[in-house]
């Protein structure tokens, strides 16, 4: 009886050997992973090279979706220091002044943060660039400034980080 029961567990620990192709699929994944590790490195340091990076953020993003127009108001209001409402106006100021159009004064914040709302606000953003530097300027650059003169700004430093560098610092 004990030499059945050594025969069923050794039987039992066969059958949890993984076979060829789970060893193989197992294997595919890890080199696909590493290749998307470093893929991602490789564009990461592109882009801290190119001064897109403030800090830990990647902050010339493109407003593609809802997770990141919000992530956009998010990187406004954190460096800047300045009111959820502040950082919503100078995000749509930054979109809708770069596609000619001017933001209403009486803007109802919560309004615009609403689903349908924030889905033009994405489709006006798809033809615009540097919404968020843009934005920073806004509310950080000189008093009053347009989208112009953030524009202008950043015309002549084209890498942002050092742009933002001398504002974010400055107060």
């Amino acid at each position: 009886a004990n030499v059945d029961a050594t025969l069923a567990i050794a039987d039992e620990d066969e059958s949890k050997q993984p076979t060829a192709a789970a060893v193989e699929f197992w294997n595919s994944v890890r080199r696909e992973f590493a290749v998307k590790l470093y893929l991602n490195a490789l564009s990461t340091g592109a882009h801290v090279i190119k001064g897109q990076v403030y800090g830990n953020r990647m902050i010339n993003l493109r407003l593609s979706n809802n997770k990141l127009f919000f992530r956009a108001v998010s990187i406004v209001s954190t460096l800047t220091s300045c009111e959820h409402d502040v950082a919503v106006r100078a995000v749509l100021r930054s979109i809708y002044e770069q596609n000619g159009g001017e933001l209403a004064a009486s803007l109802d914040v919560e309004h615009a943060q609403s689903a349908a709302q924030v889905s033009k606000h994405i489709q006006a953003a798809s033809t615009c660039h540097r919404v968020v530097p843009i934005a920073l300027i806004l509310v950080r650059g000189p008093p009053n400034a347009t989208v112009a003169q953030a524009q202008a700004i950043l015309d002549k430093q084209p890498i942002i980080r050092q742009t933002l560098l001398g504002l974010l610092n400055s107060s």
